[in-house]
């Protein structure tokens, strides 16, 4: 199975379930270091408004369009999107309490 890296201990510890959660604006924690990890905000909230974007898409397709070659488009959009939030989102370790 497939690990990602810690961005503050550098070892390949975060499973693939743990990376999708932060996808969904979820913490987790590295099992070697602890530290608590996020997805980078900004590029998370701009992967959401894709989603959206694409929602919109598909709801307008229903009213203007109603050829099945769309929602096929649609759905391997969406996809992509997915995959792009699991395999290049950056993670960014948050920051400790003083």
């Amino acid at each position: 199975m497939h690990h990602f890296t810690c961005p503050r201990c550098q070892t390949q510890s975060i499973p693939l379930s743990d990376k999708f959660k932060t996808g969904l604006w979820q913490t987790i924690s590295c099992k070697n270091c602890g530290a608590r990890l996020i997805a980078l905000p900004i590029l998370l909230a701009l992967v959401h408004f894709m989603y959206v974007w694409n929602v919109v898409w598909l709801i307008s397709l229903r009213y203007f369009d109603m050829e099945w070659y769309y929602y096929v488009g649609i759905m391997l959009e969406w996809a992509v999107i997915e995959a792009m939030n699991i395999w290049y989102m950056p993670l960014a370790a948050q920051r400790t309490a003083p």
